[in-house]
């Protein structure tokens, strides 16, 4: 049996609940009401401080607050409960499940297990109306099985990033590394985005529920190609940087040039830049990932503004790229430099471009942080020294 001191491990370790509610977390909820033909489902995870929902679909409070009162008792169990018509149950009747007579009629509930035998949480479909039973547990089961392997790629992938941070002494095996391994896992990528095409074409178009699970698929696919390229460019960055006398402005004109978009391009504006002691290519990289963060976080009642500037001090320069956009709370100002950090995984990108930058500012023995712009955004500042 799961011990609690194991549950909150893998709940800390997931980092379930340390960001909103996931997209691809979502996701698998509502394939999972699909699948069970059922209006909503729910990922609950029995942390520390009792159940919490982390990702639903459909889910009203009042059968959030069965999904809620079920996690702490299915989560104890290894198979999947299904329960036709919670009104001819005994369980419900007396409250040992959860939810009582009339909240709820069809529950089918698995828990979700780490690949070590730890049971943190439930995946949950409920409906008012009651079912007919078919299949239902074996396919929650095995969506329960690809919902944590989500997660454990998730954590595999913080892990490698960490490993990679303390190799700074074999910088240049690293970056061979990383492209070796990036050419390996494009090559059976690719053949999965050309069988993920082929299968399109060959589904009948009256199968929505299908057509919805590959069009997911291949956004999937895609997600990990920009994934691998994002490890590719992170890993390079290992290098040691090749100093020489660089003309920021030049450098600038070309990141800003690679936005991409013509009104992308005209809302930077560029102050009066020094010429600096560094890396050139990989100076460029922090100004292009920072300069695309605030283009992709750019806040939906605001004209997109960006402002670069620097600063003399006595020891280093201080670069600023304010944006007017939707900002990061304090409380997640250190954590979005972490690898695969995302605050709205609604937006699109790989949570790398920080954690490069951080890599390629230290290297050149500066620092990096992010403050708040005075009349709303992010402002990320970075130091060079001077010498």
């Amino acid at each position: 049996m799961s011990t609690g001191q194991q549950r909150n491990a893998a709940v800390e370790e997931y980092h379930l609940l340390q960001q909103p509610q996931r997209p691809e977390l979502a996701e698998l909820a509502e394939l999972a009401a699909r699948l069970c033909a059922a209006p909503t489902a729910a990922v609950v995870v029995l942390a520390e401080a009792g159940p919490q929902t982390v990702a639903s679909y459909g889910l009203g409070a009042e059968l959030e607050a069965v999904a809620l009162a079920l996690c702490g008792s299915a989560v104890l169990d290894e198979s999947p409960l299904v329960v036709p018509d919670a009104d001819a149950d005994e369980r419900f009747a007396s409250g040992c499940v959860g939810g009582g007579r009339g909240a709820v009629r069809f529950v089918a509930v698995t828990p979700l297990t780490t690949p070590e035998g730890v049971r943190f949480g439930i995946l949950a479909v409920l409906d008012e109306q009651p079912h007919e039973v078919d299949r239902q547990g074996r396919d929650l089961a095995l969506l329960a099985d690809r919902l944590v392997g989500v997660l454990e790629l998730e954590l595999a992938s913080r892990r490698l990033f960490e490993v990679s941070e303390s190799l700074a002494v074999a910088q240049d095996g690293l970056a061979d590394f990383a492209g070796t391994v990036s050419h390996d896992l494009k090559n059976p990528l690719a053949a999965v985005a050309m069988s993920l095409e082929i299968a399109q074409d060959n589904i009948d178009p009256a199968d929505a529920l299908l057509l919805s699970m590959v069009s997911r698929a291949e956004r999937g696919a895609q997600r990990m190609k920009d994934m691998i390229d994002d490890l590719h460019a992170y890993a390079r960055q290992a290098t040691a940087p090749e100093k020489r006398d660089v003309d920021v402005a030049d450098l600038l004109e070309v990141a800003v040039g690679g936005l991409g978009a013509p009104e992308h391009r005209s809302a930077v504006e560029v102050a009066a830049m020094p010429t600096v002691l560094a890396d050139p290519d990989q100076l460029q990289v922090v100004f292009s990932n920072l300069l695309d963060n605030a283009v992709r976080y750019a806040h939906p009642d605001r004209p997109l503004r960006v402002v670069v500037a620097a600063s003399e001090e006595t020891a280093a320069w201080t670069f600023s790229v304010a944006d007017c956009g939707v900002g990061v709370p304090e409380h997640e100002r250190t954590r979005v430099f972490e690898p695969l950090a995302r605050l709205d995984k609604s937006v699109s990108g790989t949570g790398l471009g920080l954690t490069t930058a951080r890599r390629i500012v230290k290297a050149h023995r500066g620092r990096i942080w992010i403050e708040e712009t005075p009349s709303g955004g992010a402002t990320v500042r970075f130091t060079l020294p001077r010498h």
